[in-house]
């Protein structure tokens, strides 16, 4: 009993085509997960993190409040070289 030649071509193209389901089966589920992992980053990026006009107007703010203190720190040293 031998086996025929076209019988073990069918075999190895049906295994082949099963590998290659199999490996386009789990790229669509990797980039169906990537997708949403994506649109989750898009809905939590402006909560968690911080827009850059908001980071300058929170530095100028700052700078503001230090200048303030500087000032404050050379008029006292100034009244305290007049003494």
């Amino acid at each position: 009993m031998s086996i025929e030649p076209q019988t073990l071509i069918n075999a190895a193209i049906a295994t082949t085509m099963g590998v290659g389901g199999w490996f386009a089966r789990e790229l669509w589920g990797a980039v169906a997960e990537l997708r949403r992992d994506v649109r989750q980053i898009e809905i939590d990026l402006p909560s968690h993190y911080l827009r850059k006009d908001e980071f300058r107007e929170g530095l100028n703010e700052i700078k503001g409040i230090l200048r303030e203190i500087f000032v404050k720190i050379d008029d006292l040293k100034d009244k305290k070289a007049d003494k």
